[in-house]
């Protein structure tokens, strides 16, 4: 099996075509995750899991991995852990253990508290206290203080100076204000907004609703979860937990209505849906296995050589080390020094040469 390189917030956005988008409630929708848990020092996962699972999320990949941990069979939080156990999110959180190990990182807890418990974006990372100094030696930008790696030329690479406000800007990471919207600029945050009560998810004045409402694009107020069955609007719409505002309706139909239906993680040989939903409920298969929605059933395909079937999803694929899963098809990854675009290589592609280098150590890209 070949594991995707991607940070958390990317993953399982393939999980089902239908749904580019979905929604998630917050932590006063019913479901209960754990309410009474304390978090040991340090304890990255059970921050960011409680976030995910309690809290409105305002992008749409982590709304995935919250239904699919929530949807499978055992406790979500149990769930979510052993998704960060697998090798996407393994890796994820080891490249923030060896910062932490090299004395480039501190965590600090009050911050992953403040995380956990939905006064800070799921995607705030605030919690990493960065310990290198500018011109010092870094892999990752979280590492620099006041500064982000340049990994342009050398990896490891450099610390170098944080933008300030107004400063062109291609990337976040590189403005002192940590928001990048063509140029650098200052950020705001106020969380708890009430039912009808105004609210953003984007830009630099955020105002995050309370939990258990979510922030509707198209009039700018917090409201309720939608209501299970009940009409919605697009895939963007927020409908109650476990459940998603999806295409409802015959193959026949050129524009179907759209429904919340609920969500269920389908076991191998079950049936599942792939472009809509003709009955009552979203059947997918479970992504974190890799199994795979073909021809209406979920089906697992085992590790393939050259020219095998296969199956890709933002997390891994099915294909043995040293191949890549491109058109349903296992293909031989690409050495080190050969051109490149995309997810080719055996290591990992330079975007700004296009061509494969090794992938370790591991560095954060440049801008």
């Amino acid at each position: 099996m070949y594991i995707r390189c991607s940070t958390p917030h990317r993953v399982l956005a393939s999980l089902f075509l239908l749904l580019p988008a979905c929604g998630s409630g917050g932590a006063d929708d019913g479901r209960g995750i754990s309410p009474g848990l304390t978090l040991h020092s340090g304890d990255i996962v059970g921050a960011t899991c409680l976030n995910l699972l309690e809290c409105p999320v305002p992008f749409d990949d982590a709304l995935f991995v919250s239904a699919l941990v929530t949807q499978r069979q055992g406790e979500a939080l149990d769930n979510c852990r052993t998704y960060f156990a697998e090798p996407e999110g393994a890796a994820w959180l080891a490249r923030i253990q060896q910062a932490q190990a090299r004395g480039g990182l501190e965590v600090e807890d009050a911050r992953l508290k403040q995380l956990a418990s939905c006064q800070l974006p799921s995607e705030d990372e605030s919690w990493l206290v960065a310990k290198v100094p500018l011109g010092g030696s870094c892999q990752l930008h979280a590492e620099c203080v006041d500064g982000y790696c340049d990994t342009a030329s050398s990896c490891p690479g450099t610390c170098v100076s944080r933008k300030p406000d107004g400063t062109h800007c291609i990337d976040s990471f590189e403005c002192l204000s940590n928001l990048c919207i063509g140029t650098c600029v200052q950020p705001s945050l106020a969380s708890g907004a009430g039912e009808g009560e105004v609210c953003a998810n984007e830009g630099s004045d955020l105002t995050l609703c309370a939990p258990g409402l979510w922030c509707e694009e198209s009039s700018g107020h917090c409201r309720k979860p939608i209501a299970a069955g009940a009409d919605c609007t697009d895939s963007d719409d927020v409908c109650v937990a476990g459940h998603f505002c999806v295409p409802n309706g015959s193959a026949s139909d050129a524009e179907p209505p759209r429904r919340c239906l609920p969500f269920q993680v389908q076991p191998l040989g079950a049936a599942c849906d792939r472009s809509r939903v003709a009955g009552d409920s979203v059947r997918v298969c479970d992504d974190l296995h890799l199994d795979s929605c073909v021809d209406g059933v979920c089906v697992h395909y085992p590790e393939g050589q050259a020219g095998d079937a296969c199956y890709a999803s933002e997390v891994a694929d099915s294909c043995a080390s040293g191949y890549r899963c491109e058109d349903h098809v296992c293909l031989a990854r690409l050495e080190d020094g050969a051109h490149c675009t995309i997810d080719e290589c055996r290591g990992r592609c330079d975007y700004a040469t296009l061509r494969c280098v090794s992938a370790q150590p591991y560095c954060d890209e440049a801008p």
